[in-house]
């Protein structure tokens, strides 16, 4: 028989664990009270099956609910701001479709060739080269597993220095920096042109100049037949040239 002790504890029951030193009992188990454990925690050998977590820690489900609360919040309010980011986009993000019959800075096209790419976009630009000129161009473009690739491009060039189509032919070597032989003479209509196998321009008035590139994939009767079908709008106010050269 053990001898008892003062204190209201008791030991379970001693093990060759236990020593003693100065009267008081060293143990590596926690004490017993009324069959509960007095340590902070549970015992490491003591089974946890049938108690949930809010239980071992009460104070956490009022985070847990605020945190459920908040993640239902995100995922309800996340698609509605995607949708109104997408929305307030610039229109300029994604090619614009417009229609041959829309005038382009004066000119209408009334030709273009079969199966031409589906995406139409209008740019208005000045080159950094030394022209002064304003460059107004629309592109036709198809969609391809690499991403675009242009099929025809025509640009309305406006510069007081464009007088003679020899003026013209000097400004587009440096511009696309080729060779003035890269290009022989050709007629658009009624006017005088140079021409290679995808690109043809000429001057239809002077200060005022048109050119027309194609894919090489088309026809190349195509490219001719585009030139010839762009005539000067109708109702069109031409606006004065470009600023000339400082």
């Amino acid at each position: 028989m053990h001898p008892r002790t003062s204190s209201p504890y008791t030991l379970s029951h001693r093990s060759r664990s236990e020593r003693t030193h100065r009267g008081h009992f060293f143990s590596s188990r926690p004490l017993r009270h009324r069959g509960r454990f007095l340590s902070g925690r549970p015992h490491p050998h003591r089974s946890r099956r049938g108690r949930s977590p809010i239980a071992l820690a009460p104070s956490l489900a009022p985070s847990l609910a605020l945190s459920l609360s908040s993640a239902l919040a995100i995922a309800v309010a996340l698609p509605l701001c995607l949708a109104l980011l997408v929305t307030a986009l610039p229109a300029a993000a994604s090619p614009t479709r417009i229609g041959h019959e829309t005038p382009l800075d004066g000119f209408t096209i009334t030709h273009l060739p079969p199966r031409i790419g589906p995406l139409v976009s209008d740019f208005t630009y000045e080159p950094d080269d030394d022209g002064g000129a304003t460059f107004t161009s629309r592109v036709w473009e198809r969609r391809t597993r690499h991403g675009h690739t242009v099929d025809l491009t025509v640009i309305v060039i406006r510069a007081t220095h464009l007088t003679t189509l020899s003026t013209l032919r000097t400004y587009m070597a440096d511009h696309h920096d080729r060779p003035l032989t890269t290009w022989h003479a050709t007629r658009v209509g009624p006017h005088q042109a140079f021409r290679d196998a995808t690109h043809v321009f000429w001057l239809p008035t002077p200060g005022v100049a048109l050119s027309v590139r194609l894919a090489p994939h088309f026809a190349p009767a195509e490219l001719k037949a585009t030139a010839e079908g762009i005539h000067p709008a109708p109702t069109h106010q031409k606006p004065p040239a470009s600023r000339p050269r400082a």
